[in-house]
């Protein structure tokens, strides 16, 4: 994939997180009132693991902090999300991981009939459209607005719930598409994005 393209993936990501951070910011019970109002039922696994399973995505349980089913056929009008979290997470990284999934719905990533890959920390190797939720997670919990240049790993860690070396990672991520947005050099490989193809 380009950088450019993959560039493209990165700014839409950070452009829900603003939205959705504007959002937040007016709201007191932020996420779970949004995934309401967009009628996104947010289940945790202890009360839905029937529910899952019955989907067929109970596997989907065991390896992620959270993820999201699209249960609309082709013959509905609309799409229909139901959003699956790990019911023992501490607050920072339960928001974090349903912003991530936030992140995939507004970006189109979860199709009909299938359900979002992975939500664990964020790590090298990560998939593009990981990369990208995580992107949109991190902007959309950003309510001191520091991830434009004031940001630091522990401030990741803080507003994320993540551990140490994701933060890291994750704000190495941000840098590169920080820079990139303020040089526009795409005529040359971005080391980072290279290598976070997945």
């Amino acid at each position: 994939m380009e950088n450019y393209a993959i560039y493209q993936k990165y700014k839409e990501a950070k452009e829900f997180g603003y939205n959705l951070r504007e959002i937040f910011e007016r709201d007191p019970h932020d996420i779970l009132n949004f995934c309401k109002r967009k009628e996104y039922p947010v289940i945790s696994y202890r009360r839905g693991l029937g529910t899952a399973d019955m989907l067929g995505y109970l596997d989907m349980c065991t390896i992620n902090f959270a993820f999201t089913v699209n249960v609309a056929d082709d013959d509905d009008a609309v799409d229909d999300y139901y959003i699956f979290f790990r019911h023992d997470l501490r607050v920072p990284r339960l928001k974090f991981a349903l912003c991530h999934e936030l992140g995939h719905i507004l970006q189109g990533d979860v199709w009909r009939g299938s359900a979002s890959l992975c939500n664990r920390d964020p790590q090298r190797g990560d998939r593009l459209m990981e990369n990208a939720a995580n992107i949109c997670a991190a902007y959309a919990l950003d309510a001191k607005g520091y991830l434009d240049g004031n940001d630091t790993p522990e401030y990741l860690c803080e507003i994320c719930g993540i551990g140490l070396s994701s933060a890291e990672y994750l704000q190495k991520l941000i840098k590169a598409l920080n820079d990139a947005q303020k040089q526009r050099y795409f005529d040359r490989p971005i080391p980072l994005f290279q290598e976070c193809q997945g």
